[in-house]
């Protein structure tokens, strides 16, 4: 019963949580036919009603394919995506000289070996409790692979941060197998892997707490800049999602605009009731008078959407402001206003 009732709550945080409760129903069900027949029936059981309770969110599901069908924004299955995945599991947060690559492979080395260790060390008496570690071992990979096939068969649909969701029963799984060999005095063999690992842990610790200080500065530089030149009437203007709603939440005195293709999620609306979207120039300078200014935050990964190249250069004045970075993303930040003698 816990089983259904987590795997199912699991199910309707996001699409691939439910992808890796099927591959542990999947893993369930292969146990159960190779070591424990009579509880297949038990298992179609917990199935059937995990199903029935999931019809709801695949109700919604639908409805929001139909949403993004003619806006799709995930990138195609290449083999520079696969890596990225693979990446994503193991690579602790440092980035000097490919340490973080070679790290992640050694990481990887380090769980294959427990695992091909597993194999030998675990007799017939054994193999069926080894086999429930192993199963969330597999969620990950399983993830990968169903990602892979539906992009392939259907459109995009795996992002390399979907796969976080099964991340903890993969560790759960190694930590399983870890104490397991902790247990055996004699067998120490395990000792020097996992103190590569906790080695790994504090340094993967240390470069998150670098880069969330570093995200921190970032933001900071960019909202002092428009706290020194923001008057009141001004206008604040991004063509970057995130971007527009960290500047909906710190300047909530000034009119927010979203210059994008897509349309602002009813939600954020309500949320952020100075967040506005606009879609064409035009529009956008509709906010400009001569007593105001609009402070652009231009994303520069976004090529077909630089609003400075689009503006009436006889009569409006697009100033640079400098260039910060807001987490990963490159931001150059532009104040517009109108010329003098214009309308």
């Amino acid at each position: 019963m816990q089983f259904i009732l987590f795997s199912l709550l699991a199910s309707y945080t996001h699409y691939f949580a439910c992808i890796a409760v099927m591959s542990l129903y999947l893993f369930l069900f292969a146990c159960f036919l190779c070591y424990d027949r009579a509880r297949l029936k038990r298992w179609f059981l917990w199935v059937s009603v995990t199903c029935i309770l999931y019809l709801p969110q695949l109700i919604i599901a639908l409805g929001q394919v139909r949403t993004v069908q003619e806006n799709y924004w995930i990138e195609p299955i290449t083999l520079r995506t696969l890596i990225d995945y693979f990446q994503f599991l193991f690579n602790p947060s440092i980035y000097r000289f490919h340490s973080g690559t070679i790290c992640g492979f050694l990481l990887f080395l380090t769980i294959l070996w427990f695992l091909i260790s597993g194999f030998k060390r675990y007799g017939q008496d054994k193999v069926r409790s080894y086999l429930y570690p192993l199963a969330g071992l597999f969620a990950p990979f399983f993830e990968i692979a169903f990602g892979v096939a539906a992009s392939f068969l259907l459109r995009p649909v795996l992002v390399k941060r979907y796969l976080f969701v099964s991340v903890g029963a993969m560790w759960l799984a190694f930590s399983v197998l870890a104490a397991d060999y902790l247990r055996e005095k004699e067998d120490r063999r395990a000792l020097p892997f996992l103190l590569f690992l906790l080695f790994l842990t504090l340094l993967n610790t240390y470069g998150f707490v670098k880069r969330e200080e570093e995200y921190r500065q970032g933001w900071n530089t960019f909202s002092q800049t428009l706290n020194e030149d923001l008057q009141e009437g001004d206008v604040l203007l991004s063509n970057f999602g995130q971007v527009r709603l960290c500047l909906s939440q710190t300047f909530p005195d000034h009119p927010v605009c979203y210059y994008w293709r897509q349309k602002t999620e009813d939600l954020f609306l309500e949320l952020y009731p100075n967040l506005h979207d606009t879609r064409d120039v035009e529009t956008i300078l509709f906010y400009l008078t001569q007593d105001n200014a609009i402070y652009y935050a231009d994303t520069i990964t976004l090529p077909e959407f630089h609003l400075q190249e689009e503006l009436p250069g006889e009569s409006i004045l697009c100033e640079s402001l400098g260039r910060c970075l807001i987490e990963d993303t490159p931001v150059d930040l532009y104040r517009i206003s109108r010329k003098e003698g214009t309308k």
